[in-house]
């Protein structure tokens, strides 16, 4: 199973010294009832030949491509990596429009399902204060941010794909990536499925509530991991460790483009020696 954009987009709690239960993902999978559009909201007219949703999945991968266009301007030599990174922060704010992480985290912090009662038996979210709600999602936006776009936007650059809207609801709309890695000497499959979950915005216009790949979702993935480190821990201890998370990936990211930017300045000599 194609797992190596999926390891990039859930956080793995590993490295955080949380081992996680074998309960399966899937299992844990909300239904689309209830990831369903915000009450009060009216779905804009769609047509799967000119859809609107499909249109932000769209603009999300053009973005990747352009921050993955700028890295390499940096690693040439073409601009310094103040400026890089300038970029990359203003395009990954553009990406980070297009997903709506306020109801992913509030998915993510709900477990343990009653299908008959239609509602999660945990609820890690319920009576958390509204300044502790928009400090937990900015954190959590910014992790995806530092460590799943520079991987995205690398990853998505080199691939060919074909993309079609499956199915158009008044709450939701799903859109399915064909993807086929057009470098065979990259060790990655060949073809894989990646599928897009968006339901339409209050103000107008469609969000991505859940991503899956090659059937493994977002949200159940996520759900799972948080639930975990608050059933050992706590939830202040699951939000010590993002912040921890997060510090370390930005020395880690900054470390490895200094890296990458020698290597790629010593192949250039050497070529040029050649």
């Amino acid at each position: 199973m194609f797992r190596f954009f999926m390891v990039a987009v859930l956080i793995s709690l590993t490295s955080w010294g949380i081992s996680a239960q074998t309960t399966p993902a899937i299992e844990q999978a909300v239904p689309e009832e209830v990831a369903a559009a915000p009450a009060g909201t009216t779905a804009p007219e769609t047509h799967k030949l000119n859809s609107p949703a499909k249109k932000v999945v769209l603009y999300m991968l053009d973005e990747f491509k352009k921050m993955s266009a700028s890295r390499q301007r940096y690693l040439d030599g073409k601009q310094s990596h103040a400026d890089y990174m300038k970029k990359d922060k203003s395009m990954a704010e553009e990406v980070s429009t297009t997903i709506d992480f306020y109801d992913v985290v509030e998915k993510s912090l709900k477990y343990d399902y009653d299908a008959k009662n239609k509602k999660f038996r945990k609820d890690h979210w319920a009576g958390k204060k509204p300044e502790d709600r928009k400090y937990f999602v900015s954190l959590f936006r910014q992790l995806i941010e530092e460590i799943v776009y520079p991987i995205a936007n690398e990853f998505f650059g080199d691939l060919e794909m074909r993309h079609e809207v499956l199915e158009v609801k008044s709450d939701y709309v799903h859109v399915k990536t064909m993807v086929r890695n057009v470098k065979k000497k990259k060790k990655r499959n060949d073809e894989f499925i990646v599928d897009w979950y968006l339901h339409p915005k209050a103000e107008g216009g469609w969000i991505i509530y859940d991503i899956g790949v090659e059937g493994e979702r977002w949200v159940p993935g996520f759900r799972s991991q948080f639930n975990d480190v608050i059933t050992q821990k706590s939830y202040k201890e699951l939000v010590n460790m993002m912040k921890k998370k997060l510090k370390e990936t930005k020395e880690d990211r900054l470390d490895k483009d200094k890296k990458d930017r020698i290597k790629a300045k010593n192949k250039t000599t050497e070529k040029k020696e050649n």
